[in-house]
Order: C-alpha cells, then structure tokens, then sequence
C-alpha cells in the first residue's frame, strides 16, 4: 500500500480502531525487546552499549516483563472500549518506563540507548492517551 494513501485511511479511521492498531505496535515492540533482552544477543549488546553482561539474570527478568506487557497491550488492543483499564494501565506503564529511563539515564549512566528508549516510550505513552482521549470524546 502506498505511504499517501495509508495515511489517508489512518486519518479517516476511528479512534477506536486507531487506538487499537497502535496498541498491537506497541506489542510488537515490546514483544522484540523483550526477545532480545531474553536472548541478549553479544553483539546487538555491545552496538547498543552494553559491555559484557557477567550476570544475565536481571536483563532476562526485563525481557520476561516485556513479553508479559505485550501480552497485557494485546489484551487491551481486542476491544478497547471494553478493556479501558488496559489502556489506562499501559499509559500508566509507559510513562513509569518514562521516568525509570531517564532517570537512570541522569543519574547512573549517560547510554544514549537508554536515554532514547526514554523518548520512544514517551511517544508512545503520549500517543495512547491521545488516542485514548479522542476516543473517548468522540463516545459522548
């Protein structure tokens, strides 16, 4: 499908179903990540940063919990309207990512992974609760 013509449609989408389909990228995202951190492939580690992990424990607890979330943004992605807790909870979920990211970033160590993992679970906390908003106007 044409990039002009895709837009077209997600303008003309309802929020609902805009909602949705972007609740299902979060998931993909999350479930990757979540992979990755399981798997902490060496050489993907070091192009993000990391130096050698001696303990995988925690990475692969973070991975695991990624996984779960996806799960949890599929859940809210089948019916939106239904599942408003699950939305809440993921925009409660992406902006506590947020603040744990950029955090560690100031305080512990100056990543740029993980200061960009920062913004990019900003972005996506702000467009689910954007989304979220416009769907529930336009219910009224």
């Amino acid at each position: 499908m044409k990039p002009l013509k895709l837009m077209s449609r997600l303008i003309v989408m309802p929020p609902a179903e805009r909602l949705a389909g972007f609740l299902w990228l979060v998931a993909a995202h999350s479930f990757v990540v979540g992979i990755l951190l399981v798997a902490q492939p060496p050489v993907l580690m070091a192009l993000m940063g990391f130096g050698v992990i001696e303990q995988p424990f925690f990475p692969c607890q973070g991975g695991v919990f990624h996984v779960i979330m996806a799960i949890a943004y599929v859940y809210g992605a089948f019916d939106v309207r239904k599942n408003r807790n699950m939305i809440i909870y993921a925009i409660i979920v992406k902006m506590a990512a947020t603040g744990f990211l950029f955090s560690y970033f100031y305080f512990m160590e100056r990543l740029m992974v993980v200061f960009l993992s920062g913004v990019v679970d900003l972005g996506m906390g702000v467009a689910i609760w954007g989304l979220f908003v416009k769907m529930m106007k336009d219910e009224r």
